[in-house]
């Protein structure tokens, strides 16, 4: 039997001891060979053209144009803020190197693109929307909606909506709002804008929790649900994103 290719990836980091380790880890995995390590992303792209990796990770929140060429998938390592455009995922800090590895093998083995009316539907359906819902906004039947999702939970290797959503956000195929025609149809429940309005006042879960009469698992649930809807990871994105789809003042 064949002996399936290994994904090979280049490392971009500005600190070094971050960017060592990183790479040192990665080259201990089965299926991962880690063929660069470079400080910058002008020097990612250089390697990237030269050894031709499957995945580049990079620092997503450093900023930086440089292109990199097309066949690359890239992976940025970031807390939520803007990055660069082609960017297959954003594994957020805190969630551990399993996670980075879990990215890293899917973008590796080249995950079949959505359509934009699959990314539509995910899209819509990942911010709470029924099939009917989401059939009503994009002018198309909801038998149309079912068969989108049947494709999509193929292509994903998925058999349930919710496994669809986590993996396609994971991996960054959910198409953005502005994907979407016309207004993002995206509203909050009471208890959402609740949570919400207690994020933009600065208080932690325990304190909003005490405030809401609820224990601090199910705010914390609540404000998963919302960072899900909003297609963010960090509380203070979850404020902008809020503001600029006009669901709250500020």
């Amino acid at each position: 039997m064949a002996t399936k290719p290994a994904v090979r990836v280049v490392v971009q980091h500005g600190n070094r001891l971050f960017r060592e380790l990183l790479a040192e880890n990665l080259a201990r995995v089965p299926g991962v060979a880690v063929v660069g390590t470079v400080p910058s992303r002008t020097r990612l792209a250089e390697v990237c053209a030269g050894r031709t990796p499957d995945v580049a990770v990079f620092e997503a929140d450093a900023g930086g144009s440089d292109p990199l060429p097309a066949p690359v998938r890239l992976v940025g390592l970031g807390d939520g803020g803007p990055t660069s455009a082609g960017t297959a995922a954003v594994v957020p800090y805190g969630s551990g190197l399993r996670v980075l590895l879990d990215v890293i093998k899917q973008a590796g083995a080249r995950t079949p693109a959505l359509t934009t009316r699959e990314r539509q539907v995910l899209c819509l359906i990942g911010a709470g929307h029924t099939p009917r819902q989401a059939a009503a906004v994009l002018g198309i039947s909801p038998r149309t909606v079912e068969n989108h999702k049947q494709q999509i939970f193929a292509k994903l290797d998925v058999h349930s909506q919710a496994h669809a959503v986590a993996h396609a956000v994971r991996l960054g195929l959910v198409g953005a709002p502005a994907e979407l025609p016309g207004p993002y149809p995206l509203s909050l429940t009471r208890r959402e804008r609740e949570i919400l309005a207690a994020i933009g006042a600065g208080h932690t879960t325990r304190q909003t929790a005490s405030e809401l009469g609820i224990s601090a698992r199910t705010v914390e649930n609540l404000q998963g649900a919302l960072f899900r809807k909003l297609r963010v990871h960090t509380r203070t994105a979850a404020l902008v994103a809020a503001h600029d789809l006009r669901l709250i003042e500020v």
